[in-house]
């Protein structure tokens, strides 16, 4: 599934990000990739940086996960009207949409943590 250079831009360089946001790959890369892959990142980065956050300060430990929540809160929500022009034009039948349904989802969520972790600070 990756493009090859003349296809269109690689898995996770800034033209990609580009396309993704603006709902011009798949609908498999836009959900897959643009939703679930971030997250295969910022995940152990979060952990790591949480371990040493809570050994050193762990009263910031509620700022960390705001910042966190925040960034991906955002991102997802940039990625939510991608993830709908994608699904428009996908020929996966229901799939498509309970994809949506997933997206929109975890979007609440996120803003849901953030304006708990909010509230604790």
């Amino acid at each position: 599934m990756q493009p090859s250079d003349d296809e269109g831009p690689k898995y996770y360089s800034p033209r990609w990000f580009g396309a993704l946001l603006r709902g011009r790959l798949s609908f498999g890369d836009t959900f897959f990739a643009g939703v679930i892959g971030p997250v295969a990142i910022l995940l152990p980065v979060g952990f790591v940086l949480a371990g040493f956050v809570a050994v050193q300060a762990p009263q910031r430990m509620d700022g960390l996960f705001l910042f966190f929540a925040l960034v991906y809160a955002l991102y997802v929500s940039a990625l939510l009207p991608a993830v709908w022009l994608s699904a428009a034009r996908a020929k996966v039948g229901g799939w498509r949409w309970v994809g949506i349904a997933l997206v929109l989802g975890i979007t609440i969520a996120m803003w849901g943590a953030v304006v708990r972790y909010m509230g604790a600070l």
